[in-house]
């Protein structure tokens, strides 16, 4: 113990007599640790952070899942039915407490004139008991409640604070939902119900509720409409994978009553005691996600400490006269490089203190990215403890190799050769070959930000197949508890009418569904087509009004539209990726096809392929039909304007507003503002790259500045030299710039033979741009050169004006 008192004392005192050194590797690791403290803190929130619920380690979701063999995209996991609900509770009480379920949808709370929008989750079950939800004040929904259809809410926290005045009788105070009169009955914290939906829940109401409100109750019966999250609490003893075991015989056999609706199907089942076990089908992409994050940050840190192991190989330089004579005095070799390391590792506790203060900060800053509801990054213990590791093994990293080098037997030739420091040959190929190092990471990551930051250029000029420009999307949900079928689409025109005669406006259409938003898929039966084995016949549909093409601008390609058919006359457009596949080599146009096991209906047209539902994937098969005279859902009117389209939509919503307060408008937002959202990871993930792409830059560009500034210094003797023998200053400083730009070409070219070795993970991110984009790594090479020159000019200006006269006499 004295003797680490002892190592302690005597590298504070060096780290103090080199205020300079210490400053700049301090920062440097500070920056290095600090972005591995932030995204560690965002790793720890998604994937480690229990969810705030009772026991969540026994908590599982239960997804009914497809297999898709017919190349239509679909989520992994899928949701289920209120008949599969009822299923499984019975077949799965022997290792489950419970099962219950939610559906979440927007609800409209009144209070006077005023609506404001909530996020309501409609359960089923004894979903209380099961999901073990909190309640801060008053009490927890009965399974009695549920089942019955009672009027009785819980809402969150932030609702009774921001919209109800935290009045201090809320409970028992009736409220208006969507309408409907509801009482309240408690309060819960809204981060115990964030992980049921990325937009987070404001209410909870029972199902039953969800018939009243929109009146559609029939879904409950309908063992293929699967809208339904699953969510059961295993026994103590029952592990998740016996559980899977039972649920697959469970799903087998549902499979064999029910062919035509639960047939092919797979059930599973997957904890959910961290938020990524709510991802549902994404949550490999979230595991993937986020160890790119932290692969990221780790190369960062890698630059960081090759960086600051070049500055203690130059420190160590400098006291080589000290090390050799403690050496020749017979101090031991292993003892003086503990207490090197020992200065190494209080370095890097200054950097890991100065980088959880950057912690604290950057995961404040993190928060105000679009993340999901229940994500909040934050320091804890567990982030805490990351640091701790990654700066225990950074003073390692960046100390061991200087440590090894200072104490070699070679340096005792400082002692005989002069009385001044040199550079020992292994020690400048080591500094060589750490700043190649950095230049090579950084060349990486430069890459990677830039191929992302060209995928979002892409994008925001992407042409998806339909004209985005100047469209403006209102989804307005009529009451039809009080509204029959032909009341609620002449509301529909109704509103048409007046949004089409706002200023600005060129046109209205409705349809179901509204691009890059998930929509409704149904079954169909195409004459003539084998499906392959396993094969589900569900693809995407989308129910429109007359003019929709032409509001969309979304051109045929054969055929004619719908606009002179009656609605639900028996007639469909498909695009071309819907008549590739269903009728190869022949034309679709006349052919026809059942939807959902109805009638035939007539193809009449063939719309161009477009990217409907995401920018990145590739055309979707779909068809279009016209509205049915029975409506099931909200609508949503596209306006096609002239104007601005932020300022037609205040317009739009005020219109509609005026027009009918009863109306729950659910958004109306420009489409542009649409494809943003959509697009949003891919913004995030970009410009995370390119911060950690700038951050490595500024690294690479310090070290380069420093080695160079440092082999000037070492090398005053051999200049002053060769200036006094006649060279001249432009040639001096061509020596030491081409020395800086041969080290920057070696990093430029290992950087790039890593960047087309990993750049292709990032493939599925990309568009309209491939991995090996010779553009983007020609123009990461040409900065980085630039960097290099401008890092390298200084010291070489300097090495042009040394006084031979002053060198020599120095030496």
């Amino acid at each position: 113990m004295d003797t680490l008192i002892h190592d302690l004392r005597y590298a504070l005192r060096q780290l103090v007599r080199s205020p300079g050194v210490t400053i700049v590797a301090t920062l440097t690791l500070a920056l290095g640790i600090g972005i591995n403290t932030a995204m560690f803190s965002l790793v720890n929130a998604v994937l480690y952070r229990p969810i705030p619920v009772e026991d969540p380690e026994r908590l599982v979701r239960i997804y009914t899942s497809e297999w898709e063999q017919s190349g239509v995209p679909t989520r992994f996991y899928g949701t289920s039915s209120y008949p599969d609900l009822i299923d499984l509770q019975a077949a799965l009480g022997d290792q489950f407490t419970g099962l219950a379920a939610w559906e979440r949808a927007r609800v409209g709370l009144a209070r006077g004139n005023d609506v404001t929008m909530l996020g309501a989750a409609f359960v089923a079950g004894d979903f209380f008991g099961v999901y073990g939800a909190p309640v801060s004040r008053g009490r927890a929904m009965r399974a009695d409640e549920i089942s019955e259809g009672a009027a009785v809410a819980l809402i969150t926290e932030h609702v009774w604070r921001s919209r109800l005045d935290e009045d201090p009788d809320v409970l028992g105070r009736t409220v208006v939902l969507a309408g409907e009169p509801f009482t309240v009955i408690g309060i819960v914290p809204e981060a115990s119900l964030a992980p049921m939906h990325d937009d987070g829940v404001d209410v909870v109401l029972p199902l039953a509720a969800y018939g009243r409100i929109f009146a559609d109750a029939g879904l409950l019966s309908q063992r293929d409409s699967r809208w339904l999250d699953v969510v059961g609490r295993l026994r103590p003893v029952v592990s998740v994978a016996q559980a899977q075991a039972t649920l697959t015989t469970t799903g087998e056999r549902i499979g064999v009553e029910h062919p035509a609706e639960s047939g092919n199907r797979r059930y599973t089942v997957r904890s959910a005691a961290t938020l990524v076990g709510f991802a549902g089908g994404s949550a490999a992409d979230i595991k993937a996600m986020m160890a790119a994050t932290l692969i990221v940050a780790g190369l960062v840190l890698l630059i960081a400490c090759a960086n600051v192991a070049n500055l203690m190989l130059a420190r160590a330089s400098r006291r080589g006269r000290e090390i050799a004579i403690r050496l020749s005095l017979g101090a031991g070799r292993r003892r003086i490089v503990r207490q090197l390391l020992t200065e190494s590792m209080v370095l890097a506790a200054f950097g890991g203190v100065a980088a959880v203060l950057l912690g604290l900060w950057a995961a404040d800053a993190l928060r105000l990215l679009p993340l999901p509801a229940g994500i909040v990054p934050a320091v804890d213990a567990r982030v805490l403890a990351y640091t701790s590791a990654v700066a225990l093994g950074a003073g390692i990293l960046f100390g061991l190799a200087p440590a090894l080098h200072g104490t070699r037997d070679a340096l005792a030739h400082t002692i005989r050769v002069s009385g001044g420091p040199t550079v020992a040959a292994g020690t400048s190929r080591l500094r060589s070959g750490l700043l190649v190092s950095q230049i090579a990471l950084s060349f990486v990551l430069l890459v990677a930000g830039g191929l992302l930051g060209r995928t979002i250029g892409n994008m925001r000029d992407a042409d998806p197949g339909f004209d985005t420009r100047g469209l403006v999307v209102a989804s307005v949900s009529v009451d039809r508890r009080r509204a029959s079928d032909e009341e609620a689409r002449a509301t529909y025109q109704r509103i048409g009418e007046r949004l089409a005669a706002l200023p600005g406006v060129r046109g209205v259409a409705l349809a179901s569904a509204v691009p890059f938003v998930a929509g409704a898929r149904t079954s169909i039966e195409v004459p003539g087509y084998e499906p392959a084995e396993g094969e589900r016949m569900e693809i995407h549909v989308n129910s429109i009004s007359r003019g929709y093409f032409e509001i969309m601008g979304w051109p045929l390609v054969r055929g004619s539209t719908l606009d002179a058919l009656a609605d639900g006359a028996p007639a469909v457009v498909i695009n071309e990726a819907m008549a590739r596949r269903y009728w190869t080599g022949r034309d679709p146009v006349g052919a026809t096809l059942r939807v959902a096991g109805g009638p035939p209906v007539t193809v009449v047209g063939v719309a161009r392929d477009a990217r409907f539902g995401s920018l990145t994937d590739a055309p979707m098969p779909m068809f279009f039909r016209p509205i049915p005279p029975v409506l099931r859902g909200s609508l949503a009117l596209h306006l096609r304007t002239s104007g601005e389209p932020a300022v037609i939509a205040t317009a739009a919503q005020r219109a509609i507003r005026d027009l009918d307060p009863s109306l729950t408008i659910a958004s109306v937002r420009p489409l542009s503002d649409v494809l943003a959202e959509s697009t949003q990871p891919t913004r995030v993930a970009a410009a995370a790259m390119s911060a950690s792409g700038a951050l490595a830059l500024l690294l690479a560009c310090v070290g380069l500045f420093g080695v160079m500034a440092f082999v000037v210094s070492m090398r005053t003797r051999e200049i002053g030299i060769r200036m006094a023998l006649g060279a001249h200053g432009s040639t001096v400083l061509c020596l030491i710039l081409g020395d800086g730009m041969r080290l920057a070409a070696v990093g430029i070219g290992v950087g790039a033979l890593l960047a087309l070795g990993v750049t292709h993970v990032l493939s599925s991110a990309l568009y309209g741009v491939t991995p090996r984009d010779p553009l983007t790594f020609a123009a990461i090479a040409a900065l980085l050169s630039l960097v290099a020159v401008a890092a390298s000019w200084i010291p070489a200006r300097r090495a042009a004006r040394v006084d031979p006269l002053v060198a020599l006499r120095a030496e």
